[in-house]
């Protein structure tokens, strides 16, 4: 009985043969999972970008607000106090309104 791959070459061909489709199955696997892992990031990432950005809107509402009433309390004009109160009731209309947001997003 013959065997199968009785020279040199043809067990080193059979063997790279073997390498070269492992190397090929190794890298299809690999190409899955990172398109796999790629959609769960951008999931959880588009996510978190929203409450992300509704509390940085929320933060800024917060320092307009604090920054208006600094300046209500050091202005000595009147119409210059009135500017700044209409400012700090702006602010806090944004960070009410940035509050409803992130509200309704963590209620859905």
């Amino acid at each position: 009985m013959k065997p199968l791959f009785s020279s040199v070459g043809a067990r080193l061909g059979a063997g790279f043969g073997l390498l070269i489709l492992l190397a090929a199955l190794l890298t299809g696997i690999g190409y899955f999972r990172m398109a796999a892992m790629q959609q769960d990031l951008e999931g959880v990432v588009g996510d978190d970008i929203i409450r992300i950005r509704l509390t940085n809107a929320m933060r800024e509402a917060v320092a307009m607000q604090g920054i208006a009433l600094r300046d209500v309390v050091l202005q000595i004009d009147f119409s210059q106090k009135k500017k700044e109160l209409a400012l700090a009731r702006e602010s806090r209309k944004r960070y009410q309104a940035a509050v409803t947001n992130l509200r309704n997003h963590l209620a859905a």
